[in-house]
């Protein structure tokens, strides 16, 4: 291979590295349903979170690019959350003193306006293991880690892509859920919550999402909140 050749592959290898980095992932989106109205609830076994398109709330969508994340700009902001309990463990582990539950089925699904467009990310729900793993007199934190498949997702431009595999199923491996209320005593399985102020967040998973017969692992393991970082 001649000098002149080797010059043009290596500055094709440069073009490459400096594209690759300068590509912006997303790696959580918050939603802040604080303050009221109340658009959590738990009745029936049934963990339901709704904000009708147009109500006031914070979304910010943070990307692993250096420098603020995208904060500003949304409106007609709307998300429907829903599953229901399969089963309560009260034993306490690490990350969920209080015990934990396993949630399945249903579905999550969020949308917003950004500009003069329109965007959205949702999908059914498989399962998802949640516990509260702080408690106060005025705010509580349930975390979560299971498997929300992620079937549509269009998200501004500005702030990259959405993980996702060669299997072209994402999924989110997390969910917080921080509530304006003391669930010290809370165990899923006989309280209920009628209402409650509530701030969200998800970040996604970049590995395929799991054949159903791998979901088993979800209800065996102590799944601690992770929230991954691409490399």
């Amino acid at each position: 291979m001649n000098a002149k050749k080797v010059l043009v592959l290596a500055v094709v290898g440069i073009s490459l590295l400096v594209g690759q980095t300068a590509l912006a992932t997303y790696i959580s989106i918050a939603h802040n349903l604080i303050p009221p109205p109340h658009e959590t609830s738990y009745v029936g076994h049934v963990l339901s979170i709704h904000s009708a398109a147009g109500t006031n709330n914070l979304l910010t969508l943070e990307h692993d690019q250096v420098g603020s994340p995208i904060q500003t700009g949304f409106s007609n902001t709307a998300v429907d959350l829903e599953t229901t309990l399969e089963s309560f463990d009260p034993t306490p582990e690490p990350g969920y003193p209080y015990g934990s539950a396993i949630m399945s089925g249903g579905s999550f699904l969020l949308t917003f306006t950004y500009g003069a467009s329109s965007y959205g990310i949702g999908g059914p729900i498989t399962k998802v293991k949640i516990g509260i793993s702080s408690a106060s007199p005025t705010l509580s934190v349930i975390n979560g880690n299971g498997l929300f498949r992620v079937d549509a997702v269009s998200l501004p431009p500005q702030g990259g892509n959405w993980p996702t595999p060669a299997s072209g199923k994402s999924s989110i491996n997390t969910l917080t859920l921080t509530i304006g209320q003391d669930l010290s005593h809370w165990d899923f399985e006989h309280n209920e919550m009628t209402g409650g102020d509530t701030q969200y967040v998800v970040s996604p998973d970049d590995t395929a999402f799991p054949e159903p017969a791998s979901l088993a692992l979800l209800a065996l393991g102590g799944l601690g909140l992770i929230r991954r970082r691409p490399a």
